[in-house]
């Protein structure tokens, strides 16, 4: 991974910490789970566009009808994936979620490997059977695997979250990264908005009364984080850029365990982190 690569996504992990956080430890259960995600969208979207006014209102844009139909794609999945990891920060354990995101590396190496021409190391193959164990033992409780609507909902967002990486990967050149990013937030935020039916200006009245600020603080951070990683794919392999972001789960399951208190299984999910985390480094540095 080349120098400025390292950077970008440096920066990446350390607002996928900061935001998930913030998600667990200052937002409450929400009223509406569709209403919340569409609202930090669309903070996200607005944030977006000021990050394209300050670095100069560069409006690249894609010509060719074959890219922007798989942006439509992409923003299917990340619709679909912004709603559902959300969902799973809520309702499950910081230090579970943050632990199991990445199995989403196992069809990120294999989707890159199919449709970027990415190549398939033994040394890739090694760090995703660390990262699935780990992420197993993360979830086992007395010998079981233990599935509630949060680890669930992580699981479906990691096959999400690995289709629209790689399409970013294959795509986003023909555009201005703040603009990709306005874009695609936008639409997914429209999108949720009509999903709420024909009360849905009441639904995000209701949910931003009951979030407040915290709501656009989350779509700020998310709209940091997707300048940091676009910026990132285009120095650096989507196959090696994406494990590497995972080392927030060292930050975060450290927060989780000794400020939220989520000690259940403490060593357990210690053990699951480090293991998770050797295969992020190994998949990351992998050639």
């Amino acid at each position: 991974m080349s120098t400025s690569a390292l950077l970008f996504v440096t920066g990446a992990i350390l607002l996928a910490s900061l935001w998930r956080i913030i998600a667990r430890a200052k937002t409450k259960p929400a009223a509406n789970d569709i209403a919340f995600t569409s609202l930090v969208d669309g903070f996200a979207a607005a944030s977006s566009l000021v990050i394209l006014a300050l670095t100069g209102f560069d409006r690249t844009v894609a010509s060719d009808p074959t890219i922007w139909l798989l942006f439509g794609i992409s923003i299917l999945f990340a619709t679909l994936g912004d709603y559902l990891l959300l969902v799973s920060t809520k309702y499950a354990d910081l230090a579970d979620t943050s632990i199991l995101l990445p199995l989403s590396n196992f069809w990120t190496l294999l989707i890159a490997a199919i449709f970027l021409g990415e190549t398939v190391s033994v040394q890739k193959m090694i760090a995703v059977a660390l990262i699935i164990v780990g992420s197993m033992l993360t979830i086992m409780t007395t010998g079981k695997i233990v599935i509630n609507r949060g680890i669930l909902a992580i699981t479906l967002y990691g096959i999400c979250a690995a289709l629209m990486n790689s399409i970013d990967k294959g795509i986003s050149n023909a555009f201005a990264i703040p603009l990709y990013a306005a874009i695609s937030y936008g639409a997914s935020a429209i999108a949720l908005f009509l999903l709420l039916g024909t009360k849905r200006v009441a639904r995000i009245q209701e949910e931003w009364k009951l979030q407040g600020w915290w709501l656009s603080t989350i779509g700020v951070l998310w709209a940091l984080f997707s300048f940091m990683l676009l910026s990132a794919y285009r120095h650096g392999d989507v196959s090696s850029v994406v494990p590497f972001t995972r080392l927030f789960i060292v930050v975060t399951t450290f927060y989780s365990l000794i400020v939220l208190k989520e000690r259940a299984r403490f060593v357990q999910k210690l053990i699951g982190s480090i293991i998770v985390t050797s295969g992020a480094i190994l998949l990351a540095f992998s050639g």
